[in-house]
């Protein structure tokens, strides 16, 4: 937990905020959270379900915003059918 007093000593933080307590250098933005300061992370993923028309709109302008940052490299991967993984793009 985030508030944990060792919290820079955990692998994995589970949290509502977008402070890398651990360092972390990897970040997972769950549905409809906000951005976090993507040049604190080397890798920022956007997770949300794609059935769901509201959460792929705000997925969309998270998307648009990340496009127009410096210095950031994006691709898209959507789960399959099968449950395979696809790079759209």
């Amino acid at each position: 937990v985030a508030t944990d007093a060792w919290a820079d000593q955990q692998p994995i933080i589970i949290a509502a905020t977008d402070t890398a307590l651990n360092d972390a250098k990897t970040v997972m933005v769950m549905d409809d959270a906000p951005l976090p300061p993507v040049a604190d992370f080397d890798l920022v993923c956007l997770v949300f379900d794609g059935r769901n028309p509201l959460l792929v709109r705000h997925a969309r302008a998270q998307w648009a915003d990340l496009k127009n940052a410096a210095d950031v490299t994006l691709t898209y991967w959507q789960q399959q059918e099968n449950g395979q993984w696809h790079n759209k793009a």
